[in-house]
């Protein structure tokens, strides 16, 4: 019976024989079934039109993301093949690795046609789950074929989005993860699934550095898992929440968090989702230098945690034991026990490197040890550059170099640990990059916004310069309105949100910040290629807020982060005015004002570009008009960058 039931179709398995079964899933529509309601657990017998044992995709789907909260509770109904990969899909979402791999052995054993695609997400999320960088990347490889397969049905594709989204977070490659994340919002209908994606948008958005719209997505997201019971989720955003705060060195503000849902101590969550937290409530603590009793009892509840996963080589007990072996150092106890426990876990060259880091902690002798950081620094180049360890490596070596009197030397490590942190797209540790070269080397420090976004040294920017030059004006729509309703604090953390989504963008397109107006921003462009650059970083930034403002609208905010933008190409002067007791460093000319005008003339989400020049973009449609301060009337086109712009 199970061997008839698998289609010739189905490359995970071979059919030896055309049952009527067989043929009756192969006619199956390969239209979607709606997403039932959030809480659904047992399905109806509508949902599956032809046999009540192998339900759609869409079926499949909803009722196993909602067993998953509710006990793991699977349809009787449902044949062995899809219970067992039902199965697998629930060990997956418990960390279960091993019940997982039995479990999807089992159903291929048979599995119905209908299921082949799920089960190749299925087997992609549990190899992400593995942690290991050649099991990371084979999962996103195999999640980014399903998910760009015509031929995969909406609901696998809708989830493969979303798992290719969270995967790619992992290398660092946030951009990719927040188109990936979006197409996952935007194809979910309402249901467990989609609160799932919108919790990976506020993980996006805190490792792009939109801190601030983090924060205002994070509740709304926290209520929704409120409201279905979703324990394990409700744990994975506090815990998502406190991670970013501790990377912008805010440990209070993480234990708020923690504090606040107290997810850690629930017996019923999966023992490494609470590692995971207690980690976390570790780390920050730690970073207040909280220490007696209250130590020890966290010490002790996430020993007890480790003890119940049972997990010694998953790289959150790796991360674990690292957090433990830094507050037995505080202790003045022997940390290399629990060093010697992460090597089990954190075997990859960066997980070597950061081992090694924290031994270096310990004695700190190692850190005048050439020998020992050469071996160090192979292991950062084996992992490819931009890790966390290369920037808190060069951040300790720092101070150091420049006590020392090597100034050349310590300038050379904060450039390194720039360059770590921009390849690894951290806003995060540019922040702490900056916090620590402030106190090594000021002059360095002063120009590093200016090299970062715009190519400019500190020298040049000191002069009042005259250049051919693009500006873009851009400004949100609505800011007036929404000023006269919000309190004041909430409009700065618009203008703070509009602020940090732009800065990952400025800084792709080498386009410099030169002031900030309230809920507008006048950025340059100069050097080689400057018109396209200024074009393209403020097309990127209107698709952006467009992109978040969807996701508000998801969240039911009455206030969306609209923008619109102007571009203008020619002469500028720029440079500092003022005295010695207030200097200030700004951009005047005709093609500022220009810019100014003509943003005013776009429609929301739109970039109005002037069309004075002869390199005007190639087939778009001249307009003209009347600008306030200009003789004549001006020529310009209208852009409209959609939300998936490349």
């Amino acid at each position: 019976m199970a061997d008839d039931r698998r289609a010739d179709s189905c490359p995970l398995v071979t059919a030896t024989a055309d049952s009527d079964q067989a043929s009756a899933v192969r006619r199956r529509s390969t239209k979607d079934d709606p997403l039932p309601p959030q809480g659904i657990l047992v399905p109806s017998r509508a949902m599956y039109p032809d046999d009540p044992t192998v339900p759609s995709p869409s079926a499949f789907w909803s009722v196993t993301e909602a067993a998953s909260l509710a006990g793991n509770q699977l349809p009787l109904t449902w044949d062995a093949g899809t219970q067992d990969l039902a199965r697998a899909a629930l060990a997956e979402v418990g960390f279960r690795l091993d019940e997982g791999r039995r479990s999807l052995a089992s159903a291929r054993e048979a599995l119905p046609n209908a299921l082949c695609d799920a089960f190749r997400l299925i087997e992609a999320r549990l190899d992400a789950r593995q942690g290991t960088p050649a099991a990371v990347e084979g999962a996103r490889i195999a999640m980014e074929n399903i998910a760009a397969s015509a031929t995969v049905d909406g609901a696998t594709r809708a989830r493969a989005w979303l798992s290719l989204a969270t995967t790619l977070l992992r290398s660092n490659r946030v951009e990719d993860a927040e188109r990936a994340c979006f197409e996952a919002c935007t194809l979910l209908d309402d249901g467990i699934a989609r609160t799932w994606a919108l919790d990976v948008w506020s993980q996006v958005l805190s490792s792009s550095g939109a801190w601030e719209e983090a924060r205002h997505v994070f509740p709304h997201v926290l209520r929704y898992k409120r409201a279905a019971n979703d324990r394990v989720g409700i744990a994975i955003t506090a815990g998502t929440a406190a991670r970013m705060e501790l990377a912008l060195d805010r440990p209070a503000a993480a234990l708020a968090w923690l504090d606040h849902y107290r997810l850690d101590e629930a017996a019923d969550l999966p023992a490494l989702t609470r590692v995971r937290l207690s980690t976390a409530r570790l780390e920050a603590s730690l970073d207040l230098e909280v220490a007696g009793e209250a130590i020890d009892a966290l010490v002790t509840s996430l020993r007890l945690c480790l003890e119940q996963a049972a997990s010694p080589q998953h790289p959150l007990s790796g991360f674990a034991h690292l957090a433990l072996s830094l507050a037995a150092l505080r202790a003045g106890q022997p940390s290399e026990p629990d060093l010697e426990y992460a090597t089990r876990a954190l075997t990859d060259p960066e997980g070597r490197a950061r081992i090694a880091f924290r031994r270096a902690l310990a004695s700190p002798a190692l850190f005048d040890d050439t020998d020992y950081l050469a071996r160090i620094d192979a292991d950062l180049k084996a992992a490819g550059g931009g890790t966390e360890t290369e920037v808190d490596l060069a951040l300790r070596l720092a101070p150091r170099a420049s006590a020392a009197g090597r100034q050349s030397d310590a300038r050379a490590l904060l450039e390194r640990a720039l360059a770590a942190a921009t390849a690894a797209n951290s806003s995060a540790w540019i922040e702490r990059i900056a916090r620590v070269a402030v106190t090594v080397d000021a002059q360095w420090t002063a120009g590093l916004a200016l090299r970062r976004f715009g190519g400019v040294d500190v020298a040049r920017s000191r002069d009042i310069r005259a250049l051919d030059a693009s500006i873009v004006f851009a400004d949100l729509v609505g800011f007036t309105d929404r000023s006269q309703v919000l309190d004041p604090a909430e409009v700065m953390s618009t203008s703070q949100a509009l602020f940090e989504l732009a800065v990952p963008l400025l800084q792709k397109h080498r386009v410099r910040p030169s002031n900030y107006l309230g809920d507008a921003v006048l950025a340059i462009a100069e050097g080689e290629g400057h018109r396209g650059r200024a074009i393209g970083f403020a097309c990127d930034y209107v698709a952006r807020a467009k992109r978040a403002s969807v996701i508000r609208g998801a969240l039911a905010e009455p206030w969306m982060l609209t923008i619109r933008a102007g571009v203008a190409s020619g002469p500028i002067v720029t440079g500092p005015v003022g005295n010695a007791l207030k200097t200030e460093y700004t951009t005047i000319g005709r093609t500022v004002n220009l810019a100014a005008r003509l943003q005013s003339c776009a429609e929301p989400g739109e970039v109005v570009v002037d069309a004075e020049s002869e390199d005007a973009i190639e087939g778009r449609a001249r307009e003209s008009v009347q600008l306030k301060g200009f003789r004549t009337p001006v020529p310009f086109v209208r852009l409209s960058p959609g939300v998936r712009r490349d």
